[in-house]
């Protein structure tokens, strides 16, 4: 019976920390900037792209305005997809989901989208 009842408690506990996940990964805007502030990128809390604002002065760069924009954008998902990584961790707690996710992106994204991460 004290078997049963432990199986019982580790089951809650389980359906407890899923809600909260589940809450989290819900709730959660991503927002970056770049160094000089001249472009912003939002995702909504699916991970989509909600705005992307350039500011005017940065258009003069032409050429390189797209390395640009694609590094922020790139930064904005790792940072999302790494938070995400992180809430979905408590799940499963003998994987290292962080890892995972970020060996598809550039390294200089995740080590920028962990620094967002250490800094909210």
């Amino acid at each position: 019976m004290q078997h049963m009842e432990e199986i019982r408690q580790n089951a809650e506990q389980t359906l407890t920390t899923y809600l909260e996940v589940q809450e989290e990964l819900g709730a959660e805007v991503t927002e970056v900037q770049s160094d000089d502030g001249t472009i912003t990128v939002t995702l909504d809390a699916n991970g989509d792209l909600a705005t992307l604002s350039i500011a005017d002065e940065i258009m003069r760069l032409k050429g390189n305005l797209t390395p640009k924009i694609i590094a922020v954008v790139e930064e904005a998902f790792a940072t999302h997809a790494l938070r995400q990584a992180d809430i979905a961790q408590r799940m499963f707690d003998n994987l290292d989901l962080s890892t995972a996710t970020a060996s598809g992106l550039s390294s200089e994204a995740v080590t920028r989208a962990r620094d967002n991460l250490n800094s909210q």
